[in-house]
């Protein structure tokens, strides 16, 4: 059938999607008519506002757009806003039609977005704000900040405080930051960032400072850290990350010569790093080591353990926490199923041919399974090796404990090395 124009369409205002139109089609002598019965799809909302022109939008007040509460702006068109900026209300949405083709342009040196307490949802859009910042976001409560589909240009990324439990979340964004990223100040529940390329020309991508969070997790980044840059800059010693917690990093590569990591390193206790090209993976990981050793393990009791006496030097410490005494403690998280080696050289201080033990403790409690028995005299030091594999547990030890089982002469254990890998 060939195309026909329909030239004359009346309906009432407002309307709703109960409402049904007859669509008359006359021409060549015969008249065709529809019946629609439902046009839901056709309807604005009336909690969504479409936006064509800047002028859609709510009219500035010293160049402040302030956002109704509860509604969506559904950008169709490219806006340049001039220098005006927004303030967001709880539950305001801002949506472009697609990010390639929907554009906001701002000259402001301010905030693009301003938010207060409130959960916000930003998506689809391609921001262009080369003088200024793009989220000044300021939570008390427990809101979230969703952002997906953004391509970004812009001096700043934006500057995040949260004084109790919020949710920053970005999902495939991309963007050209000049000055700084993302700064963090007070706590928060979860940071979530997935699936972008970024390149910075001055600061950090994500700079935690000293904000601490239940969970951070960045994922499949394309990153180009350029004078120096920094891709994630934090508190040592996993102090960004709250008790229980973890914070990861996942396969980020990194196309220029910027710095990926600062202050925090793969073997803090509460972070995990792996499959990104600049960064090496989190192992967790212990080694110490005992040479010349000339303090002998007291036995009190024939065939009772004891711990190795001696003085350790801690060579290797990766999520773990190693002690001159000779026990390595694991910090992490979740637990971890790790093998256990112990490698020494052992005597009595005296006396003809004795039966000497080891075995393996963890937390003070030793392992039967684990003995390894050798027969020897004073000043003829043999070798003795244990290897165990243990499930541990965050605070869970490990160490080499010893004795005598033909009496109570004390054992010299003079080299030593331990590690859990």
């Amino acid at each position: 059938m060939a195309n026909k124009t329909i030239n004359d369409f009346t309906a009432k205002s407002p309307l709703v999607s109960t409402d049904e139109f007859l669509i008359q089609e006359t021409g060549g002598g015969t008249t065709k008519k529809a019946l629609i019965s439902t046009i839901s799809a056709a309807i604005t909302p009336s909690n969504q506002v479409l936006i064509n022109a800047k002028t859609d939008f709510p009219a500035p007040i010293a160049g402040v757009i302030t956002l109704l509460a509860d509604t969506q702006y559904v950008i169709g068109a490219d806006i340049n806003l001039g220098s005006d900026v927004f303030v967001l209300q709880d539950l305001t949405c801002i949506s472009g039609s697609e990010s390639i083709l929907t554009t906001l342009t701002s000259t402001s040196t301010g905030d693009l977005f301003t938010m207060l307490d409130a959960t916000v949802s930003i998506n689809n859009l391609t921001i262009e704000i080369p003088n200024g910042r793009v989220f000044n976001y300021t939570d008390t409560g427990s809101r979230i900040l969703r952002c997906k589909e953004l391509i970004v240009n812009c001096d700043m990324w934006g500057a995040f405080i949260s004084t109790s439990a919020s949710n920053i979340r970005f999902n495939n964004c991309q963007g050209t930051i000049e000055t700084d990223g993302m700064t963090f100040t007070g706590n928060f529940r979860v940071l979530l960032w997935d699936t972008s390329t970024i390149t910075i020309n001055n600061g950090s991508i994500w700079d935690l400072g000293t904000a601490t969070f239940d969970s951070i997790i960045i994922d499949i980044i394309v990153a180009t850290l350029l004078n120096g840059s920094a891709g994630l800059t934090g508190a040592v010693g996993s102090a960004n990350i709250n008790a229980n917690g973890i914070g990861s990093m996942h396969r980020m590569v990194n196309s220029n010569v910027g710095v990926p990591l600062a202050g925090i390193t793969p073997d803090d206790a509460l972070w995990e790093f792996f499959g990104n090209d600049s960064i090496r993976d989190t192992r967790p990981d212990g080694l110490l080591s005992m040479q010349a050793n000339a303090t002998a393990t007291v036995i009190a009791t024939q065939s009772v353990y004891v711990l190795v006496a001696g003085l350790w030097t801690v060579e290797e410490a990766s999520q773990f926490t190693g002690s001159t005494a000779g026990r390595l403690t694991y910090n992490g998280t979740k637990d971890i199923k790790q093998p256990i080696t112990f490698s020494c050289s052992i005597e009595p201080v005296s006396g003809g041919s004795t039966n000497l033990s080891m075995q393996v403790a963890i937390n003070g409690a030793v392992i039967a399974a684990s003995e390894q028995d050798v027969r020897t005299s004073s000043s003829t030091p043999v070798n003795i090796t244990l290897i165990w594999q243990s499930v541990l547990s965050t605070g869970d030890y490990v160490e080499a404990w010893v004795t005598n089982d033909s009496g109570t002469t004390n054992v010299l254990v003079s080299s030593a090395i331990s590690r859990i890998n």
